[in-house]
């Protein structure tokens, strides 16, 4: 939907974290369990290994609430409460929309100084590494990951580490319409429920 919001395409990004110098990740597991987590770690492994061919390691901050595999190996680790993880995308948005010259959005402050004082630092990075770097988030939420668009749109990551027109075919649910399922079968309008290589008992929030 994010995606609709900003090139009118329903369809999930490719991303490349090999060629990102500088990695920002929200409440965002890309090295587990977040949408192609094998995948992105190997990519991830590779600017990660200093050597005579590659003597700059990439940079990655993450702002999380919870400790995860990503977090543990990120440079910069962050603590946030789950209610400001937004709040943090928006104050970076807007980080990065001043320096480019692009609209603000409405923002709030968050609690943790430390991390309020980091996001100043991570856009200033960013801006340093245009067509370079990737911001990413985790929130299953439609107004955040469309600011998170909009800040690799404006730091020109699309077609370098991050690609809409070779999207990936992976995650094509919509979880409205299974929300709306549900609310069906709770009211007894469903008699027969069919499915087909999937555990929606397992899998469903």
């Amino acid at each position: 939907k994010a995606n609709k919001n900003v090139f009118g395409k329903s369809v999930v990004s490719s991303y490349d974290f090999s060629k990102a110098k500088i990695v920002v990740g929200i409440a965002c597991d890309f090295l587990g369990n977040w949408i192609s987590g094998e995948e992105f770690s190997k990519q991830y492994a590779k600017n990660r290994k200093v050597s005579k061919e590659n003597p700059e390691m990439s940079q990655h901050f993450h702002f999380e609430t919870t400790l995860s595999l990503t977090g543990a190996n990120a440079d910069y680790r962050y603590m946030v409460k789950a209610s400001e993880l937004g709040k943090v995308t928006s104050l970076l948005f807007n980080e990065i929309a001043k320096a480019t010259g692009n609209t603000t959005v409405p923002s709030t402050k968050i609690e943790s100084q430390e991390a309020l004082k980091a996001i100043s630092k991570v856009a200033t990075k960013l801006l340093d590494n245009k067509g370079k770097s990737l911001v990413v988030s985790g929130l299953n939420d439609e107004g955040t990951q469309t600011l998170i668009n909009g800040i690799n749109k404006m730091l020109d990551n699309y077609g370098k580490t991050l690609d809409i027109d070779k999207h990936l075919n992976l995650k094509q649910s919509n979880d409205e319409d299974f929300a709306d399922l549900v609310k069906d079968m709770v009211a007894g309008k469903v008699n027969v429920l069919m499915t087909y290589n999937c555990n929606p008992v397992y899998t469903a929030p």
